[in-house]
């Protein structure tokens, strides 16, 4: 199996996994409620006057029409996962009477093509129609108030008008994973806005959702980054967090999978679960000072990221905030360790034995050097070292003479790290000439160089 055709099934796994994880709302479907009434292939229930549509029978055919009267009431919802996961209907025809259409009422319909919206309805709720991936085409009423959370996700064929301007809520993303969605606004909304490219809430300051052509709004109109806002953008390789984001919310930039490299601003204080995760592209992150904890899967599955930088402000680090970040090379903390939590490096981090972690000289309570718990720890800045001392043992022997002459005959390259104390003469090259050095100086043959001399050495 080639590396693109992990990625792919590893990425469908990850998207399914996070969609329940998500939507919890969704349920396996009942059957009708025992005070249900039938009509046809319709159950429904009556409720202050009016009809609620709660369930279609599983023979009901391709095309199905609700009607605008059952029991003689008049059909104003359609009640919560009433066409739940049914896989025989194509196209739905809705009444004019109809006002509501429920939390997954149309979820995992996944052969609907075809369904009229009418004039009537008010409110389209959470999930409504999650998951019907055949779905083509929808068109919002004018008189289209709420737009729930989710509504519309995984509709990947799906394409949409213009959302009315008397919508006055939106909740998470609507069109995450609707890759034919153009998300375009009517005028005369007076709570939200098109800004840079971003739908955005204005009461709340939130930036609802993104393109992969989008830009953040830098301007203080946005400080909060929805959940799902830019989820699954796989054409976006860029994106500048400014410094006006104070919160980003679950799954935001969920499976960017070109996303190169990624800063998040002092300002921000608080990140949601799987914020990164499944971005395979990123390869460096740095998080500066304001954040207090790294929550689950914050970096999960980034198979390409190479270094991450953490601010002394972190507290709490989730045990798989990392989670087979497998080219991780380089982890700088900026704080002490967090021993305070019992932490464990290795249940921590991801298992790659050329992982090397770097931390400041003034924050390094829980820290060591040259290993910290199965890792090789450096600090920060620079550290005292030994001419042709080779093991960071803080002597010169015949360990480090063998280990010069390994290096040189490139048997057992010596780590970056050992590399500025043993060139012992200060041409920038360890070669034979630093081992026979070493060796010289270990048979106390020789005297003249610089062997116990310690030096300021800069590594990062």
């Amino acid at each position: 199996m080639s590396k693109n055709e992990r990625n792919e099934k590893m990425k469908k796994a990850i998207s399914f996994a996070i969609a329940v994880f998500v939507a919890v709302g969704i349920a396996p479907l009942a059957g009708i409620p025992s005070n249900a009434a039938q009509s046809g292939v319709f159950g429904y229930e009556i409720e202050n006057g009016k009809a609620t549509v709660v369930e279609v029978s599983a023979s009901a055919d391709s095309e199905v029409t609700v009607p605008s009267v059952l029991g003689g009431y008049e059909v104003a919802k359609i009640g919560e996962k009433a066409f739940y996961g049914n896989k025989n209907i194509i196209k739905i025809n809705l009444p004019e009477t109809l006002t509501e259409i429920g939390i997954n009422a149309f979820a995992l319909c996944s052969n609907l093509k075809s369904v009229n919206i009418p004039s009537s309805l008010i409110r389209i709720k959470d999930y409504a129609f999650n998951g019907c991936s055949s779905l083509e085409s929808v068109i919002f009423p004018e008189t289209l108030e709420e737009i729930g959370s989710l509504a519309f996700n995984n509709c990947r064929k799906a394409t949409f008008s213009a959302i009315p301007k008397n919508v006055t809520r939106i909740g998470v993303n609507p069109f995450v994973w609707c890759e034919n969605a153009v998300v375009a606004l009517e005028e005369g909304n007076e709570r939200y806005v098109i800004t840079s490219g971003c739908l955005v809430d204005t009461a709340k300051k939130l930036l609802v959702c993104g393109t992969d052509t989008s830009g953040i709004p830098a301007d203080g109109s946005v400080t909060e980054i929805g959940d799902y806002a830019f989820a699954e953008c796989k054409k976006m390789t860029e994106i500048i967090i400014p410094d006006t984001i104070e919160k980003i919310d679950a799954a935001a930039f969920f499976l960017c999978g070109k996303l190169k490299s990624i800063t998040v601003p002092s300002s921000v204080k608080s990140l949601g679960l799987f914020v990164f995760s499944g971005c395979y592209e990123l390869e460096s992150a740095t998080i500066n000072e304001g954040l207090t904890e790294l929550p689950q899967r914050t970096f999960g599955v980034c198979t390409s990221l190479k270094e991450d930088s953490l601010p002394r402000s972190l507290t709490s680090l989730s045990k798989n905030a990392f989670d087979k970040c497998s080219s991780l090379e380089k982890l700088t903390f900026h704080g002490n360790a967090f021993i305070s939590d019992g932490f464990v490096p290795s249940e921590y981090l991801p298992e790659k034995s050329g992982l090397t972690v770097y931390y400041e000289p003034s924050f390094s309570a829980g820290f060591s050097t040259p290993d910290w718990g199965g890792y090789p720890g450096y600090p920060i800045g620079g550290a005292t070292v030994v001419y042709g001392d080779a093991d960071g043992d803080g002597k010169v022997d015949i360990t480090d003479a063998m280990l010069v002459f390994y290096h040189v005959a490139k048997k057992a390259p010596l780590p970056d790290e050992a590399l500025a104390g043993c060139d012992t003469n200060d041409d920038e090259n360890v070669d034979i000439v630093d081992a026979m050095r070493i060796f010289y100086f270990v048979a106390k043959k020789i005297y003249t160089y610089r062997c116990v001399r310690t030096i300021w050495r800069y590594y990062i």
